[in-house]
C-alpha cells in the first residue's frame, strides 16, 4: 500500500514536471511571434509546422495529466523530441541535440516504469487466451 501511495505521488510530480516543460514552448509556438519565427527558420520549419508541433505538445502535454492516456502521450512527446533531436543533429547544433535528448530519456523512464502499460497487458491476456483455446482442439 505505502508503495503504491508514493509510486502515485511520484507519478504526479513528474507529470506536473513534464507537463510545464511542454506546456510553455507549446504556447511560444502557438503565440506566432516573431522571434520564435526566426529562430525554428533556421531549422526549416514553417509557421504552419510550428503550429503543429504547438498542437502537438500541447495536447500530449495535457494528456501526461491524465493517467489513462498518460503512457500514449510520453510516446508521443518522446517522437516529437527525437524529431528535435534529428533536426539539430542534422543542422549541427550538437549541444541543442542534448536537452530533447535528456527529455527523451526521462519520458521513457516515465512511460516504462512509473505507469502500468495497459495496453500491453491487455495483449498478453488476450494472447495467454488464444493460446488456451488452441490447446484443447
Amino acid at each position: 500500500m505505502q508503495n503504491k501511495r508514493k509510486r502515485t505521488i511520484l507519478s504526479w510530480l513528474v507529470s506536473g514536471m513534464m507537463v510545464s516543460f511542454f506546456l510553455i514552448p507549446s504556447a511560444i509556438k502557438l503565440s506566432g511571434s516573431a522571434r520564435m519565427l526566426d529562430a525554428i527558420s533556421v531549422y526549416g520549419i514553417t509557421e504552419q509546422g510550428a503550429w503543429m508541433l504547438g498542437i502537438l505538445e500541447l495536447t500530449a502535454a495535457v494528456g501526461l495529466l491524465f493517467p489513462k492516456t498518460r503512457f500514449w502521450s510520453a510516446l508521443v512527446l518522446m517522437l516529437v523530441m527525437l524529431g528535435a533531436v534529428g533536426v539539430h543533429i542534422v543542422h549541427g547544433d550538437l549541444l541543442r541535440a542534448l536537452l530533447p535528448l535528456g527529455m527523451i530519456g526521462v519520458l521513457m523512464i516515465f512511460g516504462a516504469n512509473i505507469r502500468r502499460v495497459e495496453p500491453c497487458r491487455a495483449y498478453h491476456s488476450a494472447r495467454r487466451n488464444y493460446q488456451t483455446q488452441d490447446s484443447w482442439l
